[in-house]
């Protein structure tokens, strides 16, 4: 029994070293054509996704003459604001947003977008969101 008892250590030991964890992986997401509203009315992105880390980022690609810059947030199921608002410019680089929950690992119910200056008419937007 003992000796059962050590090889079953043995073997699972053994496989617990090729056992790496996939948690920290990002994720992208595409916003192709994602209209924001006018007079900085709030545009919804629904992601229902499980979010590992602490920062959400958005980076967006310049396509237009105008450089177009929005303010984005994320909150969960109960409308709960998950992030500190971040701000990301048409080629602007990566734009980033901590989160402010003390977690690692959470559900992000949707990304609020909307303009991050007072426009009259809307506008797409184009690029990533890395969460």
């Amino acid at each position: 029994m003992r000796k059962l008892r050590r090889v079953l250590n043995v073997v699972l030991l053994s496989l617990s070293i090729f056992c790496v964890p996939v948690l920290a992986r990002d994720t992208d997401v595409n916003l192709v054509n994602f209209y924001i509203p006018a007079q900085q009315k709030l545009a919804e992105y629904y992601l229902d996704a499980y979010c590992h880390g602490r920062y959400l980022f958005v980076n967006l690609v310049k396509t237009g003459s105008k450089t177009d810059k929005v303010n984005f947030r994320a909150v969960d199921s109960s409308e709960t604001q998950l992030t500190t608002w971040g701000m990301a410019a048409e080629g602007g680089g990566k734009a980033t947003a901590v989160f402010t929950d003390n977690r690692v690992e959470r559900t992000v119910h949707k990304v609020y977008f909307k303009s991050a200056e007072y426009n009259w008419g809307g506008y797409t937007i184009n690029g990533t969101m890395t969460y």
